[in-house]
């Protein structure tokens, strides 16, 4: 079956990513950034949007698939179905926030660029995938209401520990590892998860129940790649 990204693609994508990436945390994600670093990589600036034709949205979304993919061969060969629940989603969500360790001001310029209303729903989907990428790998196999409302639980977790993080000072992120802890325990505690996901939103986080019903079609019809 044909891929989305063939992998000619996807290596040129990641070439100028690379390179992107060093201009981010003073340029911002611009197209400033895309074309330095498409001039650093090497690849003629006239190919820039035949790679990424909606520029700086592409760009982000592939960051974030790339991401995804690591996380999950990564936490295949860690068997977490040997551990706990709770321990699954905590080991899964640190490793992908330390993935994204050197690159902190970089996630948080793209946060800034996905909270722009013609962004969210890319923002959406971007957490979407990551939720589902973790349940996935951590062994999930629901597919009646469970599978919405694990999705949308972890993915007011998950959004709200990435902003504790991105300001955690602590050594080691010992704070972050701390509040993704009370966080994840609060989930467990609670036996109506729809009144859980109403109480771990804030103005800040797209709300995981509209997030949800909104993009999960979107989403299945792009998931091939």
């Amino acid at each position: 079956m044909k891929t989305k990204y063939d992998e000619s693609l996807r290596e040129q994508r990641q070439k100028i990513l690379s390179r992107v990436l060093d201009f981010v945390p003073h340029d911002g994600w611009t197209e400033k950034s895309l074309l330095k670093g498409i001039q650093d990589s090497g690849i003629e600036k006239e190919e820039l949007y035949r790679i990424f034709p909606s520029g700086v949205s592409d760009i982000i979304e592939f960051w974030s698939l790339e991401i995804d993919k690591e996380m999950s061969l990564a936490l295949e060969k860690m068997n977490l179905k040997e551990l706990k629940i709770r321990e699954r989603i905590f080991t899964s969500v640190k490793w992908r926030l330390m993935a994204l360790e050197s690159d902190k001001e970089s996630l948080r310029r793209a946060l800034l660029h996905l909270g722009q209303p013609n962004n969210m729903i890319l923002g959406m989907k971007c957490l979407y995938r990551t939720v589902d990428e973790i349940w996935f790998v951590s062994g999930d196999t629901s597919t009646d209401f469970n599978f919405y409302s694990k999705r949308g639980l972890l993915a007011a977790v998950y959004s709200s520990t990435i902003l504790f993080w991105l300001d955690d000072k602590s050594d080691d992120c010992k704070e972050t590892w701390s509040f993704l802890n009370r966080r994840i325990d609060d989930v467990l505690k609670i036996p109506k998860m729809t009144s859980k996901l109403s109480n771990l939103s804030s103005p800040h986080v797209p709300n995981p129940s509209r997030l949800i019903s909104q993009i999960r079609e979107q989403f299945l019809e792009g998931r091939r790649f």
